[in-house]
């Protein structure tokens, strides 16, 4: 996905490289990156470690980058593992649960603070998206979208769109 920022720049979600990149509109120079290898911020409260798989980078109207997470099918699958294991980006491991999260990177420091995370209750194996309905804040609701998604957990079939309230319900 792309998104034009508030500053001109461009927000780029790269799924099979983990990570989300700004990029100077007029050099195509990457500023930073979110995740993945060489990532330029550590997930300093994020049990999971950043994204995995992710679509739908978005900047919110204060400045933090919300991202639809995908995760990992679950093991075994008939493919290789997708996420970078948490203080480990070399390494990869399962995670088959979506999310959809928002980080507030501090770049001087090299800060990605999770603000807010947000199961979806199933694993969308790829595609998916999350869009803030309202003023594009965390106040808002969230509309979800799931592609092909597996593993609710009462064994029913996956929604393909949910819409979350600002609690998460």
């Amino acid at each position: 996905s792309m998104q034009v920022m508030a500053d001109g720049n461009l927000l780029l979600s790269f799924r099979h490289l983990n990570q989300v990149m700004k990029i100077d509109r007029q050099s195509g120079e990457v500023i930073w990156r979110l995740g993945g290898r060489r990532s330029s911020f550590d997930f300093v409260d994020d049990p999971l470690g950043g994204p995995c798989a992710q679509h739908t980078a978005r900047e919110l109207a204060n400045g933090d980058i919300q991202v639809f997470d995908n995760g990992s099918a679950p093991e075994p699958a008939p493919s290789a593992a997708l996420c970078p294991a948490a203080g480990d980006p070399e390494a990869q491991v399962y995670r088959p649960a979506s999310r959809v999260t928002v980080y507030r990177l501090d770049e001087a420091a090299g800060a990605a603070q999770l603000v807010q995370s947000r199961e979806v209750g199933a694993f969308s194996q790829f595609a998916g998206s999350a869009q803030r309905l309202g003023a594009n804040t965390l106040d808002d609701h969230v509309l979800v979208g799931l592609n092909n998604a597996q593993g609710v957990p009462d064994g029913g079939d996956a929604p393909d769109a949910l819409e979350l309230d600002a609690e998460g319900d």
